[in-house]
């Protein structure tokens, strides 16, 4: 027997083993990525014990949801005529958020003195000169970041990697639509064409076409607005996480109880 063979068994006895210790015919790991869900889904372990399930994250739809733009604008400081692009993250800072390019590309934009980008996050980068960018710094209120999405046309994320993205998710349930790259989790928590536009990465002229869609359209706009919030409104809500959640603990209680009955009963 091959090397390669007696660790592959080996492998597979452990997670026989992990799923006798935990009592239950199937083991669930509950992820909630459908892409980690496949790495995780490719090893023996997880294939001996049952598989892999995916909840998706829960936020909370109740704070993040489509608002009275105009009413956002005015308590920012924003014009109601002008065209808001929202970026940012926990930091500006971030080499994988990527936002210094993502500045240099907005800075191509036609009619930039309309344009007004607003980045949250902590830190500072380079601004181009022509870009007029209002650096808000980082925000902690969670009813303060909504009012800043809701207020927004669009929601531009350059992330060069994203395990889902819920500042995206947290945007389309505003009812802002994404323009975003596809990369990792990215294409699971922003569909394209159900609320976002995604692009490859690094293509900066598809993601001007991308804003300057939105930006040309309203009725394109309020389209993608509208099936951004309907993506996410069922789909992320808490209350729809919480109740798979405990309907996949009920099934784990189940299975054991199953487990259990099944197993000879001791003699002395």
């Amino acid at each position: 027997m091959s090397d390669f063979e007696m660790a592959r068994k080996a492998i597979l006895r452990k997670g026989c083993a992990f799923a006798e210790i935990a009592g239950v015919s199937e083991l669930w790991s509950a992820l909630g990525r459908k892409w980690l869900a496949e790495i995780a889904g490719r090893s023996p372990i997880t294939k001996a014990c049952g598989g892999v399930q995916v909840i998706p994250p829960g936020i909370d739809t109740t704070l993040f949801k489509p608002q009275d733009k105009t009413l956002c604008r005015k308590h920012l400081g924003l014009p109601a005529d002008a065209f808001v692009i929202v970026t940012g993250g926990a930091s500006l800072n971030d080499a994988n958020k990527n936002v210094p390019w993502l500045f240099e590309q907005l800075s191509r934009l036609p009619d930039l003195d309309r344009i007004i980008v607003l980045a949250f996050g902590e830190g500072a980068v380079p601004v181009p000169d022509r870009l007029n960018v209002r650096l808000t710094g980082g925000i902690r209120g969670r009813r303060d970041l909504a009012r800043l999405l809701a207020a927004a046309d669009v929601f531009v994320s350059a992330s060069l990697m994203e395990t889902y993205g819920l500042t995206l998710v947290e945007a389309m349930a505003s009812g802002t639509p994404v323009v975003a790259f596809r990369v990792g989790g990215i294409p699971e928590a922003a569909p394209d064409g159900q609320g976002a536009i995604l692009c490859e990465p690094g293509d900066g002229a598809a993601l001007i076409e991308a804003i300057s869609s939105v930006r040309d359209s309203p009725r394109l706009r309020e389209r993608l607005g509208d099936l951004a919030h309907e993506t996410v409104h069922d789909r992320n809500a808490a209350s729809s996480f919480s109740n798979r959640f405990a309907q996949l603990y009920r099934e784990c209680v189940a299975s054991r109880e199953n487990a259990q009955r099944k197993q000879p009963a001791l003699t002395t």
